[in-house]
């Protein structure tokens, strides 16, 4: 059988100031020049995506990309941090950063995520993924719900059975408690899966924590929270994580015959650029 490369990223948060950017030309002829760690966000992106390209390539492999949640940002609480006010102008930047991935894909998911960033029922990527779908680039409709992105994905990739989406339900400011949250998530999936009577997924995949955690696999599934392409911002320094800059990255798993056959998360570290302070010497 065929394998298949299920990859999933989330938290791109696409028009942020503390996020990955092109140089970008707006509408009225307004051209953004992203900063220097915005292009380094950027680069690391592509190199992630050159990964996958690879494998696909060398396992002659099915393609399915999951962006889980918060790909765009309209952020509601900060009139300082977005780039653009302009909803076109966000799903264009969507668009251009999405699209080179989307055309070496076989399919593509976009989800929704948080009101926030995404807007009213995710208005911004449903209408990003509809524009996408309209391109005829693969992104695959969520027929059930009728919309062009995804709140919940249920589905099975390579026989392997998946569940994914934006919000888990549980998470935790602590660092060492990482692992401990995806363990809860891990239980809380199970027995709802079993308390209404369906079967467990091999996977659970979730976003929106900002951080890395793998719960192994003791039972069924197999959970994984991602980390984000986003850098730490106000918010984060409002939640006393100011020095703590999350590795950005994307999760691939490879899956042939009902078996994840490969796990392999990519990761990238950015320091924040701070000097130590010492007070002047007196003379």
């Amino acid at each position: 059988m065929k394998p298949s490369i299920a990859v999933f990223a989330s938290d791109l948060h696409l028009n942020s100031r503390i996020a990955m950017c092109p140089t970008f030309r707006f509408r009225g002829n307004a051209e953004f020049y992203p900063h220097r760690t915005q292009r380094a966000l950027y680069a690391r992106w592509k190199a992630a995506w050159d990964v996958v390209r690879a494998m696909k390539k060398d396992l002659n492999a099915e393609l399915h990309v999951h962006v889980v949640g918060d790909i765009l940002d309209n952020n509601k609480h900060d009139g300082i941090d977005p780039i653009s006010r302009y909803s076109p102008d966000i799903t264009e930047l969507g668009l251009k950063v999405l699209q080179p991935i989307a055309e070496m894909s076989d399919y593509m998911f976009l989800y929704r995520g948080t009101e926030a960033h995404d807007g009213a029922h995710g208005a911004l990527t449903e209408e990003l993924a509809t524009d996408m779908i309209h391109l005829r680039l693969p992104v695959v409709p969520d027929e059930n719900e009728g919309y062009s992105s995804w709140g919940w994905f249920w589905g099975d990739i390579g026989g392997v059975s998946f569940e994914a989406t934006h919000h888990p339900k549980s998470s935790s400011r602590i660092r060492r408690n990482r692992a401990a949250v995806a363990a809860r998530q891990q239980s809380r999936v199970r027995d709802g899966y079993l308390d209404r009577g369906d079967k467990p997924p091999d996977v659970g995949v979730y976003a929106h924590n900002h951080f890395w955690a793998d719960s192994g696999t003791t039972t069924k599934p197999r959970v994984f929270l991602l980390p984000p392409w986003h850098l730490c911002g106000a918010f984060g320094d409002r939640l006393g994580s100011g020095g703590e800059i999350e590795p950005v990255g994307l999760l691939i798993l490879v899956c042939r015959d009902g078996v994840v056959e490969t796990v392999r998360p990519l990761r990238y570290e950015f320091k924040r650029r701070r000097t130590l302070w010492k007070a002047p010497k007196s003379t």
